[in-house]
């Protein structure tokens, strides 16, 4: 028998070593995902591209669209308040939309009657009401312009998304991971490609032509207007191995303006913009991940560690301590809180703006079949107001009243914002659960907003500096539904 189980042990070796290691790959993460219910996957990037591409409005939706659209430039919350497409009565006021997934569009409608009363039958089908209500008193009472009054706003969301669950979710996500493992990659075995050639290191280069060799059409596409400048590293840490993401990666601005002339045009007119930094630690203060966005390169830069299919929580400083104890799944079963430091830097035609700390509460709770994300506004710093206007004006600006202290304006409009609906707080809320045969996704966003001078005058430079304009928009839906069908292509 001993000699039996002896040859066994033998000739498993021989095989282990004859077909060589097997490793996890990106299309290993798509077939996790898809599971036992074949095309779900295919038939969820299906609809994202008809959302993309193939939206019809009823009259009323594109009217209410063509007046939202209008308002950016002279926007009173009071105008929406009163407008014609809104109904209710003085406690309230709201409008209500209708999704429909149809076999060759997608066809939106603003019906006007109760959010229950719409039904969402089909895959794809959603509905949804935005809605206002005018407060007497705002949560948080204004000290030097105490005329200001606010509106709570509302937003729901319901849809029908079929056998696409909670649960695909992060078996995607944590499968990714398990592709990121350091032992993972060591064990990848694939065709060398020319793609970002400028990566040079083992790690990343195993990565890079994986993907390159799985998904040949979505890496040919990435590489003619994103330049790769890092993805990973694998370090040694108390005697264990870790992988280290550290994405770099730009656009290449010369690249889209040869192809898509007014998205070119917008990101060239936005490289002035500024930065933000984005920090997401742990109830222990470790850190989980850092993202890093930059106008002046159209860059940005993510930083992570991950071992054993799990996000391993890292010390702050030039020599960063891991701490593996820490280290969690997002399918783990247990509830998750994260907290997100935002800050920032802005500059609007000379005019700098900028907020060192503003953070928010992440709460993540997984079940087997459902899920929940919230992210809840907790403190906002004072935002810091200098310099001036240095560049050429445009007419909008030279027309509007600045009052002197643009710091106290907007320090009440995002106190308001915390405090907002009695103390309840800012808050977006997503919930996937199973209902009969299908899956639905859940969304409620509230918030107070302050009716002062800085929401128009924030409007206005949302509308004229940082959002692109009708034709870039197009340009960028185009290259959505492209990256889409280029996934669904290869899996």
């Amino acid at each position: 028998m001993n000699r039996y189980i002896k040859n066994i042990f033998i000739i498993v070796i021989i095989l282990s070593v004859l077909l060589g290691a097997k490793y996890i790959g990106f299309q290993d993460v798509a077939t996790s995902v898809e599971g036992a219910e074949k095309n779900s996957h295919k038939d969820f990037l299906n609809l994202l591209v008809k959302m993309a591409n193939s939206v019809i409005y009823d009259k009323n939706a594109e009217e209410f669209h063509k007046f939202l659209a209008a308002s950016l430039e002279q926007f009173e919350i009071d105008s929406l308040y009163n407008s014609k497409f809104v109904i209710g009565d003085e406690k309230e006021r709201w409008v209500t939309y209708s999704g429909k997934n149809l076999p060759n569009e997608f066809r939106l409608s603003l019906p006007n009657k109760p959010l229950e009363t719409i039904t969402i039958q089909n895959f794809g089908d959603f509905k949804a009401k935005y809605s206002l209500k005018k407060n007497s008193t705002p949560s948080f009472k204004p000290e030097v312009y105490t005329s200001s009054r606010s509106y709570s706003g509302f937003l729901q969301v319901e849809q029908n998304s079929g056998e696409f669950s909670y649960s695909k979710i992060v078996i995607l996500l944590d499968s990714i991971l398990k592709v990121l493992d350091p032992s993972n990659i060591t064990n990848i075995e694939t065709v060398q490609t020319k793609y970002f050639n400028d990566v040079t290191d083992i790690e990343s280069r195993k990565l890079i032509d994986l993907f390159a060799n799985e998904f040949p059409e979505l890496i040919k596409l990435t590489s003619l207007y994103v330049k790769v400048n890092s993805v990973v590293s694998k370090q040694e840490t108390e005697k264990q191995a870790i992988t280290k993401v550290n994405l770099k990666a730009n656009l290449i601005l010369s690249h889209i303006k040869m192809d898509y002339s007014y998205l070119g045009n917008y990101l060239d007119e936005i490289t002035d913009l500024g930065n933000i930094n984005i920090l997401i630690t742990n109830e222990q203060g470790n850190r989980v991940a850092e993202i890093s966005l930059n106008s002046s390169n159209l860059g940005l830069e993510l930083i992570t560690f991950t071992k054993n299919g799990k996000l391993i929580p890292y010390s702050s400083g030039i020599v960063k301590k891991n701490f593996p104890d820490q280290g969690f799944q997002f399918s783990n079963q247990n509830q998750k809180k994260l907290i997100t430091q935002i800050s920032f830097n802005g500059n609007i035609y000379g005019l700098k703006i900028s907020n060192p700390s503003i953070l928010a509460g992440i709460e993540l709770q997984t079940a087997k079949q459902d899920g929940k994300l919230q992210v809840s506004l907790s403190k906002i710093n004072r935002t810091k107001v200098s310099g001036g206007f240095s560049y050429v004006i445009p007419s909008w600006l030279i027309n509007l009243f600045i009052p002197g202290n643009m710091e106290e304006l907007i320090y009440e409009f995002t106190s308001l914002l915390v405090h907002a609906n009695a103390n309840k707080g800012s808050f977006a809320k997503t919930i996937w659960k199973k209902t009969g045969k299908a899956n639905t996704i859940e969304a409620r966003i509230e918030t107070e907003l302050l009716d002062n001078f800085f929401i128009g005058f924030g409007l206005k430079i949302w509308n004229f500096k940082v959002a692109p304009n009708e034709e870039a928009r197009k340009e960028i839906t185009k290259i959505i539904a492209k990256v889409l069908n280029s996934i669904k292509n290869s899996i």
